[in-house]
């Protein structure tokens, strides 16, 4: 291939590229991965951890990359995206309902998320288990997320219905004989019947009701059908979740969740976008204690800032545009096997210094890094 037509080819690829983790295929999310120091290795430890980084950072490559690496072992990994959940009522501001009763619902959305994952898992032959055994657990994780209730006032009203018959009748009779006879026979009859019908009517809001031992003992239930195995949950886009609400779904999460020892919690969020934990007059507290409850692992802002450390920046971002183009040209039937990281790299920048600087203005965000691909592959074709 020569160096015009290469040129040609690479363009090709960088138009293609996708900067949006959720939008690309499994396989896709496999092949253009790219750990960042020691990433991998906070993500598989069972400890539960946040961890943070600015958008476009790579929080949901690297969660759904170990979604796939969590699955492929044979663990049931759950991935949950709170941009997917909750109704208008329980994300947006909704004055007629409780912080508390907005949090319930979206950690109902979160186990029916759970539900849904399970019964994919116990349905899959390659497992080895049974569905027959695991669906009566799965009912009892429905029975626990959809209860709900009525808060208001109860009228009670009775109705009482009286019906009332009557009949009379007059009789003459006699008999001829020696001594002659003669009567007289007067019948009255009145009957009155009664019958009373109660009609209840319950007028109010209505709330979800969970009730957290029963959902916790369901859930430890299900977590002991899996074992050995572990349950991982991986919540991502938590910062969209309001900040009024962030504390309370965290408390439920806790409550439900971290006294299960084969259930791990890994949340990725925005650390300036993020609350926690709400401190109580009483001492007590509302939401995760970090660094008690739950870890702030990892901020991949501290590995790919170009300033913090160049060296690291520029080999991720180089492998980083490997991966991709090497992806997408095998999509586009365009054969690049023969390059190797640094010389695809090479022939994508003029200098090795354009590549630096590349590397300086996308600030450690990925997807900026993507989209700046994007457009001067797009410029290089009209030009």
């Amino acid at each position: 291939m020569n160096q015009i037509s290469l040129s040609a080819s690479l363009n090709r690829c960088f138009m293609r590229f996708e900067n949006r983790a959720e939008r690309l295929e499994p396989e896709q999310i496999v092949d253009t991965f790219v750990s960042v120091g020691p990433l991998l290795d906070v993500l598989s430890a069972p400890a539960n951890q946040i961890m943070y980084g600015r958008r476009g950072t790579g929080k949901t490559h690297a969660l759904k990359y170990f979604l796939a690496d969590r699955t492929n072992a044979g663990d049931v990994a759950i991935y949950v995206d709170c941009q997917n959940i909750g109704s208008n009522q329980s994300i947006y501001d909704d004055g007629a309902l409780p912080i508390s009763e907005r949090a319930t619902r979206l950690l109902v959305d979160v186990c029916s998320a759970m539900h849904w994952a399970f019964l994919d898992a116990f349905s899959d032959p390659k497992r080895g288990w049974s569905l027959a055994e695991a669906g009566p657990l799965l009912n009892s994780v429905t029975d626990a997320i959809s209860e709900v209730r009525i808060i208001g006032p109860i009228e009670r009203s009775t109705d009482t219905k009286a019906a009332i018959s009557s009949s009379s009748g007059l009789s003459l009779g006699g008999t001829a004989s020696a001594a002659p006879e003669a009567h007289i026979k007067l019948e009255l009859n009145d009957t009155m019947n009664t019958s009373a019908e109660t009609h209840d009517k319950a007028s109010g809001t209505e709330v979800s009701a969970l009730d957290f031992n029963f959902l916790t003992q369901t859930l430890r239930r299900l977590a002991g059908f899996v074992h050995p195995k572990r349950i991982w949950l991986l919540i991502d886009e938590w910062s969209t979740v309001p900040a009024d609400i962030q504390p309370y779904l965290a408390d439920l999460l806790r409550r439900s969740f971290f006294s299960i020892p084969n259930v791990t919690l890994k949340i990725a969020a925005i650390e300036h976008r993020s609350k926690f934990k709400i401190d109580l007059d009483d001492g007590h507290y509302v939401g995760f204690e970090l660094g008690a409850d739950i870890s702030p692992a990892i901020n991949l802002d501290d590995y790919l800032v170009f300033d913090n450390n160049e060296s690291r920046a520029t080999q991720f971002f180089r492998t980083l545009i490997a991966n991709h183009t090497i992806g997408i040209s095998k999509e586009i039937g365009v054969d690049l096997s023969s390059l190797s990281t640094s010389s695809l790299v090479a022939n994508s920048f003029t200098q090795e210094n354009v590549f630096v600087e590349f590397v300086r203005a996308t600030e450690g965000v990925p997807r900026d890094a993507m989209h700046i691909l994007v457009n001067a592959g797009l410029f290089n074709a009209l030009n």
